[in-house]
């Protein structure tokens, strides 16, 4: 199987609100290097969820260094950062998110399988509203 379908699948199962189901899922991920970088990613939404955002930045971080491209990453990064209270940091990613899905057709469907570049577009752009 694909590491990229795996990973989809990953996204789509992650329930947070059982958090030691999902540290079990996260656990896996994070011991193979092609899987690695969405482990981090829902370790991150954990630790949103926890009112623990600078930990979630810091899985971002690396999230982006192993996947630079992958947009839903980086607007989970764009809403860590903002709750860290990193405003002019959230502002800089939240326009290079907008770089990244603006020439993307609106339907297109992002890693997860589920979300389009339009939603995500939207959505970022109404988070960056809230930081200015």
């Amino acid at each position: 199987m694909d590491p990229r379908d795996v990973e989809a699948e990953a996204l789509r199962r992650a329930d947070l609100s059982h958090p030691a189901a999902v540290l079990t899922v996260v656990a896996a991920l994070l011991e193979q290097p092609s899987t690695a970088p969405i482990g981090y990613m829902i370790r991150a939404q954990l630790s949103l969820e926890r009112g623990n955002p600078e930990a979630a930045v810091e899985d971002l971080r690396r999230t982006l260094f192993l996947r630079p491209e992958h947009r839903l990453a980086r607007y989970w990064y764009v809403v860590a950062l903002q709750r860290a209270r990193q405003v002019a940091q959230s502002l800089t990613q939240g326009r290079a998110l907008e770089g990244l899905l603006v020439n993307s057709p609106a339907d297109a469907l992002l890693e997860d399988g589920e979300t389009t570049a339009g939603q995500l577009l939207d959505a970022v752009r109404f988070v960056k509203e809230g930081l200015v």
